[in-house]
């Protein structure tokens, strides 16, 4: 999996395990020097600082609910410190971040990495989350990193990565805005069938500035940029996947795409947000969400589609309107298009089977 074959065992190397529940409280919690912190957290309205008081240490938050809260990580340098190989980029458990969200729920949540050593300074694996802000300064390597996620992010600002500013893969992923400055390498990766909707980029100072890659699919809708040796490249890296498609909004005139391996430039079907689940996506428009069915429905199930008024606040369920499109449109069996004009409120779709239950995400 890795361009190396072993690893190097700390005899100093501790594990440490902790449950914390707090609600409207700040706490301070230090990780020891090559300690791993495991924490199963559940935040409501609460402030969390994080001291990892060496390069090899981390913290984990496992399955953990975070809801209107702060978490500020940082890790302590050192003027010793300054060689950096592969036997502090990953570990015997393969963790490679500063700071790990794994198989976590995140809302209304402020996230914050300073100067971690390690592979990624903020990482995301298999967790879930909107209106997320993440901060991300002087990052060895990786400044934000997101696996098997279905996240969407409000801000993204990251400064100073040794490598990608922003790498994410086998996901589905939305940026309100971005601003990346002085990446080693890109600003923004997108790589392994991910779904991507990113609104307002700022982009200063990268080798590549958008990179989409292995079947991915990226919207981009508003775009500035600044000292790139390459705008946008679109390709297939890894050969069990395939080529990459991005949708550029017609604005964005002044970026060179380069597409190799059969990928795809398209001024159409650009995404202002995008949603997944097993039986199709979600494209969301100024005044429409369009529907790709990927798979045929269960048997019992039945779409449903719900808005909220922003100003009132009273839930409109729309269902009506989708089963009437999907009945007019697709056939059974097949793979379909359809799209709902509709105004640009807040919108939560899936599928709801009578027998299982909702298959939203």
């Amino acid at each position: 999996v890795f361009d190396i074959v072993n690893f190097n065992y700390n005899s100093n190397y501790l594990e440490k395990f902790n449950i914390i529940k707090i609600d409207n409280q700040s706490i301070e919690v230090d990780v020891k020097e090559n300690e791993t912190y495991y924490i199963k957290l559940t935040a409501s309205k609460s402030k969390i600082n994080i001291n990892l008081l060496n390069k090899n240490s981390k913290v984990i938050f496992y399955q953990s609910n975070i809801n209107e809260s702060k978490i500020f990580i940082n890790t302590k340098e050192s003027n010793n410190e300054n060689r950096i190989d592969n036997s502090i980029r990953y570990d015997s458990r393969l963790l490679t971040s500063c700071s790990t969200f794994i198989d976590s729920k995140i809302k209304n949540t402020l996230i914050s990495s300073e100067n971690c050593k390690l592979e990624d300074g903020l990482n995301f694996v298999r967790s879930k989350g909107h209106n997320i802000s993440v901060f991300a300064n002087n990052s060895m390597f990786d400044g934000l990193d997101a696996d098997f996620s279905t996240l969407n992010f409000s801000k993204v600002s990251i400064d100073k990565s040794g490598n990608d500013c922003i790498d994410v893969s086998s996901g589905t992923y939305n940026f309100e805005e971005i601003n990346a400055r002085m990446c080693g390498d890109k600003a923004i990766s997108i790589g392994e069938k991910s779904l991507v909707a990113i609104n307002n980029a700022d982009i200063d100072t990268a080798k590549i500035g958008l990179a989409v890659k292995d079947f991915s699919d990226v919207s981009l809708n508003s775009l500035q940029k600044n000292n790139l040796e390459f705008c946008i490249n679109a390709y297939q890296k890894k050969q069990e996947f395939g080529p990459g498609i991005i949708r550029l909004n017609k604005k964005i005139n002044n970026c060179k795409v380069s597409l190799k391996n059969e990928s795809k430039l398209m001024y159409t079907n650009v995404c202002s947000k995008v949603q997944r689940n097993y039986f199709y996506d979600t494209c969301q428009q100024k005044d429409m969400i369009k529907f790709f069915v990927k798979k045929p429905l269960p048997k019992a199930s039945l779409f449903y589609l719900n808005k909220t008024n922003k100003k009132t606040g009273v839930i409109e369920n729309m269902n009506f309107k989708i089963q009437n499109k999907y009945s007019e449109i697709c056939k059974i069996n097949e793979r379909c298009e359809f799209e709902i004009k509709l105004d640009n409120d807040h919108l939560k779709n899936g599928v709801y089977d009578s027998d299982f239950g909702n298959y939203n995400l």
